[in-house]
């Protein structure tokens, strides 16, 4: 509002917009843009700073009460991920695969849930509970990955999957414990390993992937694909044991991972996020 002031005081004095934006420390181009959105229409009356408050803040009043998934198909679809624990992103990162033709972004998902289907909250990734204010910058954790290898790099064969031996990883937990579940899939015979943690550190997690790949041919271990997770880190140890070649999503793109994703889609279905891994026995995982 004080700078809606500031822009009706300088305009009334026949101020121009350039002059407006140096004096405010803006781009020309945002008091362009608050004149042309905000100023009385055809420029009946000049500026006025309460007015043009009131102006914005009903449209973004009006813009809040628009349905933001319209189609039903792509609604009961994020309704039917939402409730096996999918976040937004990967919602909208799959939808274009399993719905051939629709599309739609995370964040007009998130504004469905906050918006229209508050129930459906409980069901996110904690970590997605509480929404960011768009524009903030987020802290990039790809650098806390020593040699961290882009899924970009990764050979197209993999895309095309035309061969066993590529395998995705991720894991499965719950606030209730710090024991976790890993799981490793392969991306064309879904043969699926999943093994029970203590927790979550990185050499845990690494040792058992050890243990579970060993003892197969080199021609069923080739590539292994993890998100960026800091219990990721020691994948050398990986590598340099098992000869195999690891990959890494793109930050928050973890539906490039898509077949292990769905498989603990499935897995949540016994294990639920109330699971405390901890009193999970081996037994009861095979």
């Amino acid at each position: 509002m004080a700078e809606r002031i500031q822009i009706s005081i300088y305009s009334h004095s026949g101020k121009t917009q350039t002059e407006i934006a140096a004096a405010l420390g803006r781009s020309q181009s945002t008091v362009s843009r608050e004149l042309r959105r905000n100023q009385p229409p055809k420029n009946t009356v000049k500026y006025n700073a309460q007015k043009a408050h009131e102006r914005s803040t009903q449209r973004k009043l009006n813009a809040a009460k628009k349905e933001r998934l319209k189609d039903p198909v792509i609604k009961d679809y994020a309704h039917d991920k939402i409730r096996l624990g999918w976040s937004p992103e990967q919602i909208a990162g799959r939808i274009n695969i399993d719905l051939p033709g629709k599309q739609t972004n995370y964040e007009t998902i998130y504004l469905h849930l906050y918006q229209e289907r508050t129930d459906l909250i409980q069901y996110l990734p904690k970590r997605h509970r509480k929404r960011k204010k768009r524009g903030l910058k987020i802290k990039n954790r790809v650098g806390k990955i020593p040699d961290r290898i882009s899924i970009d790099e990764r050979p197209e064969v993999v895309n095309e999957r035309s061969r066993a031996g590529d395998l995705e990883i991720d894991t499965v937990w719950s606030r209730r414990s710090s024991a976790c579940l890993q799981v490793i899939v392969d991306r064309v015979t879904h043969f699926t390993w999943i093994n029970l943690l203590k927790d979550k550190s990185a050499m845990e997690m690494v040792d058992k992937a050890i243990q579970c790949l060993k003892d197969l041919p080199p021609e069923l271990r080739r590539t292994i694909t993890f998100d960026n997770g800091t219990e990721n880190a020691a994948h050398r140890k990986l590598k340099e044991i098992l000869d195999i070649d690891t990959y890494f999503c793109h930050p928050y793109h973890s539906w490039e991972k898509g077949t292990v994703e769905n498989t603990i889609g499935i897995i949540r279905r016994i294990f639920p996020k109330s699971t405390d891994f901890s009193k999970v026995t081996v037994e009861q995982i095979k």
